[in-house]
Order: structure tokens, then sequence, then C-alpha cells
């Protein structure tokens, strides 16, 4: 029974420990000289916000969004803003329909591809980084910068908060998929 509970806790401690790592602070990229940004849609438009901070800030002439086809936090700024007509970096409004991450990146690289762009930044919430960039990767064969947008995902301060202990969980469990059964879907090209 004490090697059994002394199995448990080191399985527990290896989870957080990787989960911390991975997900809750993910390293980041410095990208320069990219062809464009790539918006995974979600979160409260924090992810669109720190977009749209690379792209005037000179990383990429292009962004390239999913407004997504379900409605969440930060979907109507996404959708104004894709409605003006002049901006400093050419904009590129996706409805992906399949409400997924693999979903997403499939279409992003579709894009680029057919666009001619190789050098990709990957912007997404810091939990939700390592997994979607995996999936991104899948299907392009360029270059991809990786950049969170938040560094306290979701508003969560302790790794026991049960939201981000059900995050966790969903992100390893797509992380597992997207290396496992995703990586092996057909991606155009």
């Amino acid at each position: 029974m004490k090697l059994f509970l002394i199995t448990i806790l080191i399985i527990a401690n290896a989870f957080l420990l990787l989960s911390w790592r991975m997900f809750l602070h993910p390293s980041y990229d410095t990208p320069d000289n990219t062809d464009a940004i790539v918006v995974f849609a979600g979160g409260g438009g924090e992810r669109f916000e720190k977009a749209l901070q690379l792209a005037n800030d000179g990383v990429a002439s292009t962004v390239i969004v999913n407004s997504g086809a379900l409605p969440w936090p930060g979907r109507d700024a996404i959708l104004q803003h894709c409605e003006q007509p002049d901006h400093p970096y050419r904009l590129i409004c996706l409805l992906v329909e399949e409400d997924n991450t693999a979903g997403e990146a499939l279409h992003f690289a579709r894009v680029a591809r057919e666009l001619g762009l190789t050098r990709l930044v990957a912007v997404t919430s810091d939990i939700h980084l390592k997994r979607a960039s995996v999936l991104l990767s899948q299907c392009h064969d360029g270059y991809i910068a990786r950049v969170g947008s938040d560094p306290i995902p979701y508003g969560y301060r302790t790794l026991l908060d049960k939201r981000l202990l059900k995050a966790l969980v969903h992100e390893w469990g797509g992380l597992l998929f997207a290396l496992s059964v995703e990586r092996f879907r057909n991606c155009p090209g």
C-alpha cells in the first residue's frame, strides 16, 4: 500500500511539474521577420490584442485570425475589426466551421500555403500554446514561432483551482490526441 501511495504521489507531482512547464509557463519565441501571425479563436480577446501588438511592432505584415463558429468573449471585437477597411497590415479573417484547434491549424496552414507564407507566428493562450503549435506544425512545413497571450491563463491563481485542473486535463488529452491520432490526418498540400 505504501509503494502504491508513493507511486501516485510521484505521478501527481510529475503531472503538475510538466503541466507547469508545458502549459502554464511555456517558452515563447521572439519572432522577427515573419510572414504572418495566426490567431487561434478563444480566450477573452487577449490573443487578438497580442497579435495586433506584434503586427504593429512590425513582426509580420499579415494577420490571419479565426473568429470561430461559436460565440466566445473576444469574438465580437474580432468581427468588428474585420469589418473595418483600413489596417496597417493585411488582415485575413476566417470563419473556421470546425470548432476545434485541429481544424483551425489545418485552415491556417492551407491559407499560408496558398499565399506562399512560410514563416508564421502562432498566437494563443499560454495553456493552449503547446497543442496549437504541434497541430499547426503537422500541416505547415515552414517556421513557426510561438507567442502566448496570457501569463496567468484565464485568471486562475493556484494550481489547485478546479477549473484549471480541468483545463490541464483537457490540454493533456488534446496534446496526446494530436501526437497520436491527429498526427496521421491528411493535410492538403
